[in-house]
């Protein structure tokens, strides 16, 4: 039996670390049993990995590296390379895994995300019968989940908002900008809440707007992307200065705009990347700058996101099949 040995510890905490982290672990369930180390994760992060019966999974580095090691000798290991080392010493035991798959036959997959040069070099093209993609990043492997092209619905009453908790609130005139658009849309204005930080912001949020107040945040990630996802498949637009809750409306269908003023500049860099240039054009502008949103132009965005998200869907080796945790 060949096993997959893969990292997947919890690094920042909200509900898009172990959605990110889901996703690559599924991509790479084609290549056998998966071990994962999940390090000093939080239950609630590892109930958002969706790990399967067939999966095998520790907390403990030595534990992992341990089994990794045996495995690899024997010839039956594969060695993900992923992005999510952060120690350099967990590094070179890396490295050794790798440079001790390649003398044993086994393989390592490469997904580029970000590995230490020395892992990279040791390994890069000179393993596998499939590279995975060295192109994809963390975020970009989330286009994996969510619901199939095929199957999003057309009613979307809410525009979603999610606004980062740590930065500057939006100011007057930005949220007389947002109140026009979901005017002119005809759309209700569904605050949300991606990370503990951004809730008491959110309350805030949803007491200067008209409509529903949506400001989910439970603490198992599994039921926490849920709640979003459902808002997401029910929205026509989200507006968020955070590049992953707009990839994660963009799977469900919600058209992704990330003007907003206390943008820094990821969501272009992340979008455009994408062919999906609207994303970010505006991103840090003053209000006054906004362009007004209507009906066509939603509907053409609307159009551009479904061929970008069955795009990479593509790409990344997706199945026709929904990507919520169970």
């Amino acid at each position: 039996m060949t096993t997959v040995h893969v990292r997947a510890p919890e690094s920042h905490g909200d509900v898009f670390d172990s959605i990110g982290r889901r996703a690559y672990l599924d991509s790479l369930r084609e290549y056998g049993d998966l071990v994962v180390w999940t390090g000093s994760s939080s239950p609630q992060h590892v109930s958002g990995l969706g790990l399967q019966s067939s999966d095998t999974a520790t907390g403990s580095y030595r534990r992992w590296f341990t089994t990794a090691f045996v495995a690899a000798a024997r010839g039956r290991a594969r060695i993900a390379v992923d992005p999510y080392q952060r120690s350099s010493l967990h590094t070179w035991s890396l490295v050794s895994l790798v440079l001790l798959a390649r003398a044993r036959r086994s393989r390592a997959l490469i997904s580029g995300f970000g590995e230490s040069t020395a892992v990279a070099d040791a390994t890069f093209g000179a393993f596998g019968d499939r590279l995975v993609d060295s192109a994809v990043s963390e975020s970009q492997w989330s286009f994996r989940l969510g619901t199939s092209v095929s199957e999003w619905i057309a009613s979307r009453p809410y525009a979603a908002l999610a606004l980062r908790g740590d930065r500057p609130p939006p100011s007057p005139a930005w949220i007389e900008w947002f109140e026009a658009t979901t005017s002119t849309l005809g759309l209700t204005p569904a605050v949300v809440v991606h990370a503990s930080e951004d809730y008491l912001s959110a309350q805030s949020l949803s007491h200067s707007l008209p409509g529903t107040y949506q400001a989910f945040f439970v603490s198992d990630h599994a039921d926490h992307e849920r709640a979003l996802r459902e808002v997401y498949a029910r929205s026509a637009l989200l507006v968020s200065d955070r590049p992953s809750a707009l990839i994660l409306g963009a799977t469900e269908g919600a058209v992704p705009i990330g003007w907003v003023e206390s943008s820094i500049g990821e969501i272009g860099a992340t979008f455009d990347a994408l062919a999906m240039p609207w994303v970010g054009r505006w991103e840090g502008d003053a209000a006054e700058r906004l362009p007004a949103i209507d009906d066509a132009t939603l509907a053409e965005s609307a159009a551009r996101l479904a061929a970008v998200v069955h795009r990479e869907r593509v790409r990344l080796g997706r199945s026709d099949r929904a990507g919520v945790a169970t």
